[in-house]
């Protein structure tokens, strides 16, 4: 499976007129924000753009290792991650380093998957002279989609972790052909904690079918907010259209629409 594994919609279940399409996710459109993909000739994500915010350039510099450099347009500083790949080309760990104020920060992602090769935890490591700062997520799946989510902190990579948030995912019966199911922080199939999220939908394999509710809980149990789902298929079965409705909390409504590039 290559980086871009989980941007590719399966091949078995999308067919016209007897013939067996190969689609990829092309865009993603709401009223907020945008974002486009672009693949190389080897099917490996080329480019991420968040549009008019930043940009994501894959290069891919040998069988287990590849770079990412990240460029805003109101900033003329790039940022280069490097990305270690596993043998089967999902993604074991990233890092990148950044200098602010005289003083270097480093950042690690490490990711472990499940026989599903699902991105089961997730540990992000912030560390500078004299501080350190982990937050460890842990996903679990029913049926092959996202079910739980937990999110731990510590200041020693030792622990002790301490839970800060959790959320619940019920599924509904649609098949999710794009691999994951949104760009946003709080629905990637990895984390609702970090501030890594554009990487994460391209490791890994997502949830099997596309989600119907998402209630998020702080550590005590509390219900935060919740997000409702509802989809437009076309004929094919792939997911042109989601309605996402967030209530309790800073209630709130979205549509997003999806493209694809197919052969």
């Amino acid at each position: 499976m290559t980086i871009a594994a989980v941007l590719l919609l399966t091949i078995s279940a999308c067919k016209k007129e007897n013939k067996t399409l190969s689609c990829a996710l092309a865009s993603r459109a709401s009223v907020t924000d945008s974002a486009r993909v672009s693949y190389d000739a080897q099917g490996r994500v080329s480019t991420y753009e968040i549009v008019g915010e930043t940009v994501y350039t894959f290069n891919y510099t040998s069988a287990l290792a590849a770079q990412c450099v990240v460029s805003t347009p109101s900033n003329p500083v790039y940022t280069t991650y490097n990305i270690y790949l596993n043998s089967n080309g999902t993604v074991s760990s990233m890092r990148n380093s950044l200098v602010i104020t005289g003083t270097t920060i480093d950042y690690t992602y490490t990711f472990t998957y499940n026989a599903e090769g699902r991105i089961y935890k997730c540990e992000q490591r912030y560390e500078h002279p004299g501080a350190i700062s982990i937050q460890l997520d842990s996903m679990v799946y029913a049926n092959g989609s996202l079910a739980k989510q937990y999110g731990f902190y510590a200041t020693s990579p030792t622990g002790p972790f301490t839970l800060q948030a959790y959320a619940l995912t019920t599924s509904t019966d649609k098949t999710n052909y794009i691999g994951y199911h949104a760009f946003s922080v709080y629905e990637e199939p990895i984390t609702q904690l970090s501030g890594f999220y554009p990487f994460y939908h391209l490791f890994g394999k997502g949830s099997d079918k596309l989600p119907a509710e998402t209630s998020f809980y702080t550590n005590t149990g509390t219900l935060s907010f919740k997000m409702t789902y509802t989809h437009l298929l076309n004929e094919n079965g792939y997911l042109t259209e989601e309605n996402i409705s967030r209530t309790i909390l800073a209630p709130s409504t979205e549509n997003r629409r999806f493209t694809y590039s197919c052969e």
